[in-house]
Formats: structure tokens, sequence, C-alpha cells
């Protein structure tokens, strides 16, 4: 059931991620607690190696932490769950399956009956805009294509929450404008809560309700940004003064976590 009530929906509290090897150990988070509302969208940003994906990966149940605990309406995350789904850069499309069945793959794996199971996926990927598109393979699809098959695949299972660790950092910066909009307009449309990952300062506060600022490693939270920005969101914000001075906010936090 989705969480839309203002408690929330995700909570983090005192995490910490040690990677222990034989040339001694190395912390990548320390200390890092947020929340997360049901229904919002929080952008996480920081220095190169500050241990974003790390975090991501704990908040979705694929990593166990070191040290503090992970809750989805309240109930310790300790592994991967239905309710939890992911998107990263890498699609990671099985090739020998069309876009139709690379989707039906979580509902198949799930086992969720044949004919529902198509008639959601048909359902997603006409939210995505692929509608037509079922029979392809992944060879014969665009960059921006293949992000939307994935995140198809993600929404298919009507997760609570939604994880994505960089989806358009491999696409050029006209596919990944729109694939920005498509973002936001499938969010609203899917009523899903969203953290993502991003190294992208624009594309966070475009995208969010919050930005969360990591510090060089071991990444804690240094800061919030509250993106007070009207929606739906179209691309001409992004020149606007006030979102200047936000970009102009989140680099500073930025460099100033860099310097301490």
């Amino acid at each position: 059931m989705r969480n839309h009530n203002g408690e929330p929906v995700l909570e983090a509290r005192g995490l910490g991620q040690v990677y222990r090897s034989g040339q001694g150990d190395l912390a990548a988070l320390e200390d890092v607690s947020l929340q997360v509302r049901g229904g919002e969208f929080v952008a996480i940003v920081g220095p190169s190696g500050c241990g974003k994906s790390t975090l991501l990966r704990i908040l979705g149940g694929l990593l166990v932490p070191t040290a503090g605990a992970v809750y989805l309406d309240g109930r310790p995350l300790t592994s991967p769950q239905r309710q939890v789904a992911y998107v990263f850069q890498n699609v990671n499309l099985l090739p020998w399956r069309t876009v139709l069945r690379n989707v039906l793959l979580p509902l198949e794996v799930g086992g969720t009956a044949r004919a529902e199971a198509v008639s959601r996926a048909e359902n997603v990927l006409a939210l995505v805009g692929l509608d037509g598109f079922a029979d392809l393979y992944p060879r014969e699809l665009s960059g921006g294509m293949a992000q939307r098959v994935a995140i198809a695949r993600a929404l298919v299972a009507e997760p609570e929450l939604l994880l994505l660790d960089e989806p358009f950092g491999a696409l050029d910066a006209l596919s990944r404008e729109q694939m920005n909009l498509e973002l936001l307009r499938i969010w609203r449309a899917r009523q899903v809560t969203a953290v993502m990952v991003t190294h992208d300062l624009q594309e966070a506060i475009f995208l969010a309700d919050r930005v969360l600022v990591m510090s060089s490693r071991p990444g804690q939270i240094r800061a919030e940004v509250k993106v007070d920005l009207p929606r739906p969101r179209t691309l001409e914000v992004m020149y606007t003064e006030f979102f200047g001075a936000l970009s102009r906010r989140v680099r500073e936090v930025i460099r100033e976590a860099q310097d301490s």
C-alpha cells in the first residue's frame, strides 16, 4: 500500500559501511541518517567516490550495512523486497528477450498469471512511451529507448519505492533532458516514492523535492536543500533566477564538504 500521508516510507538510521581488505579498512559511509516521505522525489549528490551508490544499495536492501539500519514502512529492510525497484545506468536488458519479455521478467519470477502479467507489461510500456515496440530486441533500441524499457521493467511490479542510480549518465545531453521530463511524467502518473543518485546538480534540482548533499569519503549527509519549484516542471524553469540560486547553493555546500 502506498504511503502518501506524509509519514516516512523509507528511513535510514546511523548507517555506516566499512570495506575490509588486506590493505586495511576503507570507511565508505559514516553515521548517515535520512527520511523519505511517501510520494516524495529525493536526489542525492556529492563528490565522486563519496559513497552515493553504496548508500543507494543499502537503502534497497542489496547491501547490509556495517552499522545502522534501514526501515521500509517502519519494518527493517535487510534484503531485496518486491516493494522496492531499481534502475541503474547499465540497463542490463537480456539480449535474447524482446522488449515485452524483458519487462515481463519480474512478474514471471514472482509467479504472476500470464494473462495478467502481459496486460500489466503492455500498460507500463504504453506509460513509458513504448507502445508498439514490444517485439523489438535490445540491439534495435537507442540508449534512451533502452532506459525506458529498464524503467518499465522496474515499475511493472508496482513498487512502492523506486531507486535510481545515475540512470541517464550514459545518454547525450538532449536525450538526458528528454528522459528527465519523461521520468517526472511517469513519477507523477505512478505516484511512486523515488530516490535518485546523480552527479548532475541541475538534474537533481530539476527532478527533486529535496536534494541531499553528501561529503567526501566517508560519506555523510552534510546538507539538505529544499527545492521550492512548482510542479509540473518544464525545462524552462532551469533558466530562472531561482533555479540558478539553488544550483549555486548546492555547489557551495559540496565545496564546503570537500574542504572540511
